[in-house]
């Protein structure tokens, strides 16, 4: 029963956004910022500190991989760990 409730309200918050979205309410008149560009309006030459000019990638692809896999198995063990504590 509890699922049916839980399923019925997933779906209604899912229209309520749905409309909110294609109504554009919550929108502020004069303030039609790009996407992501609010996050950086307010930063005073935001450009030098976002660029990506002279960005030199010395390490192959790969490595950002296995590291990125390393760190997750690590994570898992972790917690694999901390779950058998008592």
């Amino acid at each position: 029963m509890s699922g049916k409730i839980i399923g019925c309200v997933m779906v209604l918050a899912v229209l309520v956004a749905i409309w909110l979205m294609c109504g554009q309410y919550g929108l502020i008149p004069g303030l039609d910022f790009g996407c992501g560009q609010y996050y950086y309006t307010d930063i005073p030459d935001w450009q030098k500190y976002f660029s990506v000019k002279g960005v030199v990638d010395n390490c192959p692809r790969w490595v950002y991989f296995v590291l990125f896999f390393l760190w997750g198995y690590a994570m898992y063990r972790l917690w694999r760990w901390i779950d058998k504590r008592p």
